[in-house]
């Protein structure tokens, strides 16, 4: 009922509804709903359900006053491109990039930004330099996918990846206005190389720590800051660091 209630806030009647019908289905089909003007697909299931909960009724990836017109977002971990649909709803005519390497979750992410202008999409992996690494079904700490160096009992399959300069570079951008990484602990691997090259021209860097998978990542973060001037803020699971000096 919590759940119902909190769907009723941002969706219609009929919408919280079948939210709350096709939830509980007991087995995996997809289904699609109305946010605001755009159709979103979903997974039936905790996990698409959950991440939906988070973006679209938590609001994890609101901005604040500090952002008032973004022009260029990187989407690191986009998963089925719920988080996409968001900043479009709120910054209509961004440039999105999209970073997703697990095939399943990336048609997904195809099938939600087919309807979206400037939106670009990557199946690939993020690491700190080009890499041909293992994706795995980490489920044990995550519900999301894990990628690794290493092969293991868990692989599923190897990926290519892109270092987030590679994508600066490919997309010739000279400014990033949002960030967004959620990428299951990889996080830590790109912060420990060079990551002012890339902070350094970023103005708001939305991200998800994962010690869980990858002890000390949040170290690692606040190590890689430790020479920026910024606020923070913290909505869910999800920190928030605003670079003054590229804002104000």
């Amino acid at each position: 009922m919590k759940r119902f209630l909190k769907h009723l806030v941002v969706f219609d009647l009929f919408t919280s509804i079948y939210l709350y019908i096709t939830f509980k289905l007991p087995f995996l089909t997809i289904i699609s709903i109305k946010y605001k003007k755009f159709k979103v697909y979903l997974r039936t299931g905790k996990i698409d359900f959950f991440v939906l909960n988070q973006i679209f009724c938590d609001e994890q990836y609101k901005s604040t006053q500090y952002i008032k017109n973004a022009k260029i977002i990187l989407d690191l971990g986009a998963n089925i491109g719920l988080t996409t649909l968001y900043f479009k709803s709120i910054f209509p005519e961004a440039t999105i990039i999209c970073v997703e390497p697990e095939t399943e979750n990336f048609k997904m992410l195809e099938k939600n930004t087919d309807q979206l202008n400037s939106v670009f999409l990557e199946n690939k992996g993020v690491w700190s330099h080009s890499a041909s690494i293992f994706i795995e079904n980490n489920t044990k700490y995550s519900d999301g996918f894990t990628v690794s160096e290493k092969k293991s009992e868990i692989t599923m399959a190897s990926i290519d990846c892109l270092s987030i300069i590679e994508i600066i570079k490919k997309y010739n951008l000279l400014q990033i206005d949002i960030l967004k990484m959620d990428i299951e602990g990889s996080e830590k691997i790109i912060l420990e190389s060079n990551p002012d090259e890339w902070l350094s021209i970023t103005k708001c860097l939305m991200i998800e720590t994962h010690d869980r998978i990858m002890k000390n990542s949040a170290k690692t973060l606040f190590e890689a800051l430790r020479n920026y001037s910024y606020d923070l803020e913290v909505s869910g699971e999800t920190l928030k660091f605003f670079n003054l000096s590229k804002i104000n």
